[in-house]
Parts: structure tokens; sequence; C-alpha cells
């Protein structure tokens, strides 16, 4: 039988339903919950400053930024576009990932104890600049889906719902989530682990981009390069459209994040690196933050209303040996001549239009019908009544 959305569903909704039905579990639907992440609009913001304060191990502290680059004086520096296209510099891929979580309702277990069942639409693409036509294309797709519930089921329910799930087409994936990882919150709990695993999505869908292309231009991936991976991936930068406000500018004096107002069309910043001086917490993220060398640079002027920071995007890229040092500034300098002459054409009147790059736009448009809608986890909610209730 071809593989059709409402169909999976259903199959989904029969697997989680008649197991649930033989533990005696009652299922409390919330059909017009929202979808999680229109909650919070600003994902990047707050994956920024929860980076920071996880490798700080203190969420209500700040983090310092010193520059590296000490050749110019200036509080900007005017990126100059010139005709042609430099490979050494081509921006070729663009890797986009996108997530829809939803809380599909309660599972109350016959003692009265219970949580969140909740379902993860998790996709990523690449799409490639065809220089040549002047189109954007999509190269590469990748989608999964993933359901969380509480673990307090019998082991033995808990690997049929699993193995059977998991042989669907698409397969389904399930985490049972344990009262120490939820910590009295399963749906923040479900959402941090769809979001890992959507950026671990989106590596994989740039790991064989690279290996399609791999000695031709750059990689750029929408938003902050946030795990190690992303660092070790090679000539790949992250552009990302908001950012936190948790960094602190150690230079001539303290600058908040404010200073970066100033900042005009086609101006960049001096490049940054992160400072931590200490830390509660040794991981991964603090490592990760000190090798990876940001600066801001303005694609557009913004309207009023997205004073002062509308228009700016922060760059990220990896920092692999010392000696990168030597050469920061031609490497900026060029990877942002790169980036404005790719940003337009505009995508107003969208929302954050002043700081996307149109290829990324592209690439969302691409994703939009992979994910599941709104409308597609409501009739997850109805077949799952079905089955269990017979109505």
């Amino acid at each position: 039988m071809p593989y059709t959305k409402l169909g999976s569903i259903d199959q989904i909704a029969e697997v989680i339903g008649r197991h649930l039905k033989e533990e005696d579990i009652s299922v409390v639907l919330f059909g017009d919950s929202p979808i999680e992440e229109e909650t919070r609009p600003d994902i990047d913001m707050i994956d920024d400053n929860n980076q920071i304060g996880r490798a700080l191990g203190d969420f209500r502290r700040t983090i310092e930024a010193i520059p590296i680059e000490n050749n110019w004086n200036t509080e900007f520096r005017k990126i100059n576009i010139n005709e042609g296209l430099n490979n050494e510099y081509l921006l070729n891929y663009f890797i986009d990932g996108s997530i829809r979580t939803k809380y599909l309702g309660e599972l109350i277990t016959s003692n009265g104890s219970g949580g969140a069942l909740m379902l993860a639409s998790i996709g990523a693409i690449a799409v490639k600049i065809d220089y040549g036509s002047n189109k954007v294309l999509p190269v590469i797709t990748k989608s999964k889906l993933y359901v969380y519930m509480i673990s307090n089921l019998s082991d033995t329910t808990k690997e049929r719902i699993k193995n059977e799930l998991g042989k669907l087409n698409p397969p389904v994936n399930v985490e049972f989530l344990t009262q120490e990882e939820t910590q009295e919150n399963i749906r923040g709990a479900a959402g941090g682990k769809a979001r890992n695993e959507m950026h671990n999505t989106e590596i994989e869908v740039a790991k064989v981009a690279r290996s399609i292309n791999p000695d031709l231009g750059w990689i750029v991936i929408d938003g902050a390069l946030r795990k190690k991976e992303f660092i070790e991936l090679d000539r790949a930068i992250g552009v990302a459209k908001s950012f936190g406000q948790k960094v602190i500018f150690k230079e001539g004096g303290t600058k908040t994040i404010s200073y970066l107002a100033g900042m005009k069309k086609g101006e960049r910043s001096k490049v940054y690196r992160y400072k931590i001086l200490s830390s509660n917490n040794e991981s991964d993220e603090k490592d990760t933050l000190e090798r990876i060398a940001f600066w801001y640079l303005r694609i557009r002027e913004p309207p009023p209303e997205m004073i002062p920071l509308g228009g700016i995007v922060k760059v990220d890229l990896s920092l692999k040996e010392n000696n990168e040092f030597n050469n920061i500034t031609e490497i900026a300098d060029n990877l942002s001549e790169s980036i404005l002459k790719i940003a337009d054409p505009s995508i107003f009147p969208r929302p954050r239009w002043p700081s996307f790059l149109y290829p990324i736009r592209v690439a969302e448009e691409y994703l939009e019908p992979i994910l599941y809608s709104r409308e597609e986890f409501l009739r997850l909610g109805i077949s799952l009544k079905r089955v269990m209730y017979n109505v």
C-alpha cells in the first residue's frame, strides 16, 4: 500500500491505542492545544541563552566576549561587494531544520498517576544555490516522527509499542520518559529531546550534502552552531536570525549587545570569541562555545518597529586550529560578502523579514509539507479515541 500521511496517522493510533487499552490506561485528549513551537516564537534566542546557561552551569549569568581582531579601530567595518563570485567562499548548501511538537493529551493510569502524550514531527532539508540560473533547489530531505510518553507502563507493553511503531513505514520512534528526565515537566523534557533530534537530523543532512561536493563551497546552517558535531563539519557556518542577550563585550569598556544598534546595512562587527573564566559545569556546551568565533552583520535596514536589532544576523564559525586567527579578517570579510550577495530578494512582509536569507526561506517552504500540520495532529487524536473507546 502506498504511503499516505493519514494512513500513517491511523496506524500510529491503532498501535498506541490498542496497547494502552490493554493496560487499562485512559487518555484525556486536548485537541485544541497549540503547537508547542508556536508558543515560543523566538526559539533561536531561547536556545542561545540556554546554551550559555548550560555552559556556565548557571542560567542567570552572562558570558564575556573578547575581540580576536585587533587590526582595525572603527566600531564596525564596511563590507565591499565585488562583482563576480569568489569560489573559495562560495555559499553552496543551506541546511534548515524544523520541528512541530504537539501535546496530544494526558495518559492516566489506574492508580491515578500519569503524564503527557506528545508527538514530534521533525524535518531537515538541504537546498543548493544554482548560481548559473540563480535558482534555489532542494537536494536532500529527511523526516522523523517521535512519540513521547510516560515510562510507568509494563516493560512488555513498552517493548511491544516500540517494536510495532518501529516496523511502520515510515518507522516511528518512541521514548518513554522517566520522572528523573522530566523533573515535573514532561512537556519541556519531550520538547528538548525533540529539538536535540532535529539538530541531529540537520547534521545528517549536512554530512550528506558535504559528501556530494567535498571540495566545493561552504555549508550554511540556519541558526547557531549549537552542537560539537556542527563544529566538526568542514567549511560550515551558522547564520542566526536572532540571538541571545546574555553576551557582554569586553572592549574599550563594557558594552551590551545593544551597541549593535549603530551598525549600518552592509557593515559587520569585529570577530569575537567567548571567554569563560570559570564555570560550574564542565560539559560539551562549554567546549563547543570556546571553539566558536562569531560576528554580527546587518544585511538590511529594519523598519522602525524592528529597531534596534532587526536586520542583523549572527555568524558562527568554528576555529579548529589556533593559527586560524592569522587570517580571520579575510575569512570574515569574504564570508560576509557572500552572505550579503545571497540575502536578496527580501521575503517582506513575512515575520522577521529583515534578517532572513532568501535560500533559508526557500528551504522553509519545502519543509512545510513534510511536517505534520495542526489538522493532522488532530486526526491522530481522533483516531486514537476511536481505537480506545470505539467512537
